[in-house]
């Protein structure tokens, strides 16, 4: 916190933590060089790791993991956990805000991926689910090729639709035993 003005509340652990924060409030870095860069806007922010949050410039950002996040530049409200997750995420704008990166290496494709204004989640690999899945019914596609996303299921009254590429739907009626 070497270039510190106006910045309250934050909490620097280890060499070069917080260096260039001169008015961000409430920020934590634990780790060399977390959130080393941020300066600018950057409040409430989370940052345990080697570099972690490194250059961050904007607000509420959590990275746990050695370089995690470390090139997230002007993202907000972002979640990155493991080695080096999103450490090549260079954000502009709110494309690459409100983001969850769950991965241990710096590859583009995590394995879990979501987008927290969007409610969505993406998993890289294989799921195995050992409870119940439920699913619920957001709509039925009105014809065979109406907008989806492949592997995309949903279901009505009287059939389960399965999106089998995308824009292209099959369903399956159901009757009752």
């Amino acid at each position: 916190m070497d270039f510190n003005e106006t910045g309250t509340g934050n909490t620097a652990v280890g060499n070069s933590a917080l260096y260039q924060n001169a008015t961000g409030d409430y920020n934590t870095a634990i780790g060399f060089s977390a959130l080393g860069n941020a300066s600018g806007y950057a409040s409430g922010n989370v940052a345990v790791g080697y570099r972690a949050l490194h250059s961050n410039q904007f607000s509420n950002n959590t990275a746990i993991g050695y370089q995690a996040g470390s090139q997230n530049g002007y993202g907000t409200g972002n979640i990155f956990i493991g080695y080096r997750a999103g450490s090549q995420t260079v954000s502009y704008g709110p494309q690459n805000s409100n983001i969850l990166y769950i991965e241990n290496s710096d590859s583009n494709t995590p394995l879990i991926y979501g987008n927290f204004a969007s409610d969505s989640l993406v998993i890289n690999g294989d799921l195995t689910v050992t409870g119940r899945t439920v699913l619920s019914n957001n709509g039925v596609p009105n014809n065979h090729y109406a907008t989806g996303i492949q592997g995309e299921i949903v279901y009505g009254e009287d059939y389960i639709y399965i999106c089998i590429q995308p824009d292209e739907w099959k369903r399956v009626a159901l009757s009752t035993w």
